[in-house]
């Protein structure tokens, strides 16, 4: 199971610092794709 820590995110902020978006990388998002079609 992928954990945040496991997703190693970087943030997107605007001016104030404020997350606005997260990247990740291509393998980790296929990855909780994975996860999430195996809920269904």
């Amino acid at each position: 199971m992928l954990t945040v820590q496991h997703l190693n995110v970087q943030y997107i902020t605007d001016e104030d610092g404020q997350k606005q978006a997260v990247i990740i990388s291509i393998e980790r998002f296929n990855q909780l794709l994975e996860g999430i079609q195996d809920l269904n």
